[in-house]
């Protein structure tokens, strides 16, 4: 809920917080069925029936609650999708959630997750995870809308400078943020979404060899094609950024 605060979203649900001193259940009490695993049971189901989706997110824990909760989305008909974060390195948990929403159309999301007294890293980490859903959400629509490619030719750039200069003039202080604090084996994911609009706004479809021969000089290769062009893009503004925009942490 926090993540949604700091970003803006419209957020709702039952609280499922365990109180501090639960209650023992009593001896003769009946089995908790298959939703009740959390032991709000209208409340959880509230939550899965009044969202289009339900994300669960855990660190190596919660492994006995998943499978009830999983039964219950899909036999009332609606997404589930499970992310173990000890599994998954962070964007890549972020590029599978963000595929996931944008491929069953989610526009009200239930996450659930172990207690902080459970799994304590959890908060943070799905927090950050959460928050870089949200940008590459941005990101990707613009990429596919609001991005569109230049209609005059001459004003496509010639070289890698100048493709950087347009991108950082272009791209939110957000989108920046997100960029430079990814790491270097995650830039591929960033192919459909930056690399497309790079693709077409730069006017590699139509030729601009001025700008592919750029690319081979930075990149030290003969063979660089159209479709190479935003990975060596992608790669150099990704180490432009991390010399401004990479996040710092300071601990007293």
């Amino acid at each position: 809920m926090d993540a949604a605060i700091k970003l803006g979203i419209a957020h709702g649900g039952d609280d499922l917080r365990e109180p501090s001193t639960p209650e023992e259940p009593a001896a003769d009490a009946p089995p908790r069925d298959g939703a009740a695993c959390f032991g709000l049971t209208e409340g959880l189901k509230r939550n899965v029936l009044d969202a289009d989706g339900t994300l669960i997110l855990s660190q190596g824990a919660f492994v006995e609650e998943i499978p009830p909760i999983r039964g219950f989305a899909e036999t009332s008909g609606l997404p589930c999708l499970y992310v173990d974060l000890d599994l998954v390195p962070a964007f890549s948990a972020a590029m599978t959630i963000a595929k996931w929403i944008e491929t069953h159309r989610i526009e009200v999301l239930h996450i659930t997750g172990p207690q902080r007294l459970e799994a304590p890293k959890i908060y943070q980490n799905a927090r950050h995870i959460l928050e870089s859903v949200f940008y590459l959400e941005i990101m990707g629509e613009k990429a596919s809308h609001s991005l569109a490619p230049s209609p005059m030719p001459g004003t496509y750039p010639r070289t890698v400078d100048e493709a950087i200069a347009i991108l950082v003039a272009e791209m939110p202080l957000k989108d920046k943020v997100t960029l430079a604090n990814m790491a270097e084996a995650e830039l591929p994911a960033l192919d459909s979404t930056l690399g497309t609009f790079i693709r077409r706004r730069f006017g590699l479809w139509s030729g601009n060899q001025t700008l592919i021969e750029s690319c081979r000089f930075v990149a030290g290769k003969k063979d660089v094609t159209p479709q190479d062009v935003p990975s060596i893009i992608i790669g150099v503004l990704w180490k432009k950024l991390k010399e401004t925009h990479k996040l710092r942490v300071i601990e007293d």
